[in-house]
């Protein structure tokens, strides 16, 4: 009795099947995204926060701007939030502006073409050295391993408040101008009683927190995707030999 010869695979004969295996598990995708990506995050980066301080000693006019610089890790971010400091009390009041530019705040505070409208939000102004909510109207994304310049607008009835910069200069690491983390670093800054007009202020430090967190890889999830789809076509035909 002849004994029976076993079959060898070879991918490249079965792609048509892996190929359909791949497609089917694309439409999971967004799924694994949800599921996968969270419990891959460290604990430091997800849903974080940086804060700088809450301890006012000057503050602007009604309308005023804030400027500052961040510097983001070897993640890219999506700022999802902000609290700020103010004076003023009231309810939920829209008008806030946030802008970013490429590179340093500093220099370009009363160059309004430098700068980039990247949302406009809605401040709850909670009274003096109290965390004010500010909810974004969409989220900021931010590049991996930059440089980016902030503005910071309140709406018309309402005014920063912040704190005069001590053992720094403006846009300096150093003193009460620097505030960093794993992820991000901030660094203040300076202030303008009209948003983008007159001389600045400075070194003039922002009083809030920065909510994040990590932006997904898509790549990697694909990567993730055709894995899991060679995998299912080669376990199919092995059994199948």
């Amino acid at each position: 009795q002849k004994k029976k010869k076993k079959r060898l695979w070879l991918p490249s004969l079965y792609l048509k099947e892996c190929l359909i295996m791949l497609q089917k598990s694309l439409l999971c995708s967004t799924l694994l995204v949800a599921t996968i990506t969270p419990l891959c995050l460290t604990q430091s980066a997800q849903g974080a926060t940086l804060t700088t301080l809450f301890a006012t000693n000057n503050g602007g006019s009604l309308g005023g701007a804030v400027y500052f610089n961040l510097v983001t890790g070897n993640a890219p971010l999506s700022i999802t939030g902000l609290t700020t400091n103010t004076s003023d009390v009231a309810g939920a009041t829209p008008g806030f502006e946030v802008y970013t530019k490429l590179g340093t705040a500093e220099g370009s505070e009363t160059d309004a073409g430098a700068w980039t409208l990247a949302t406009t939000a809605t401040i709850t102004p909670s009274g003096v050295n109290n965390p004010s909510p500010v909810a974004l109207d969409s989220s900021i994304a931010l590049a991996a391993n930059t440089l980016y310049g902030f503005a910071l607008i309140m709406p018309s009835s309402v005014g920063h408040s912040y704190t005069n910069g001590s053992g720094c200069t403006s846009y300096t690491i150093g003193g009460n101008c620097s505030f960093a983390n794993a992820d991000l670093t901030f660094i203040g800054g300076s202030a303008t009683n009209v948003p983008f007009t007159g001389s600045p202020f400075s070194p003039r430090i922002w009083n809030g927190s920065i909510e994040y967190q990590p932006v997904p890889e898509p790549l990697t999830m694909l990567g993730a995707s055709a894995a899991v789809a060679f995998g299912a076509a080669f376990k199919r035909r092995k059994k199948q030999s």
